[in-house]
């Protein structure tokens, strides 16, 4: 049996247009992005719930 692989593009932001994330032989991460512009992103893009709750309480 063999697996087939879709080649179509999953949806994503704009602004993550390109990004990609590969693991190499040694099992460390190449991406197209560094980490910090990854982090700047989801920090405006997503809401942490564990703050939202820290702030209510």
């Amino acid at each position: 049996m063999s697996e087939t692989r879709s080649t179509t593009q999953p949806n994503v932001n704009p602004e993550l247009k390109g990004f990609q994330i590969k693991i190499n032989e040694f099992g460390q991460m190449e991406q197209t992005r560094t980490l910090d512009n990854l982090n700047a992103f989801l920090n405006a893009a997503v809401n942490d719930k564990k703050l939202k709750k820290e702030k209510s309480n």
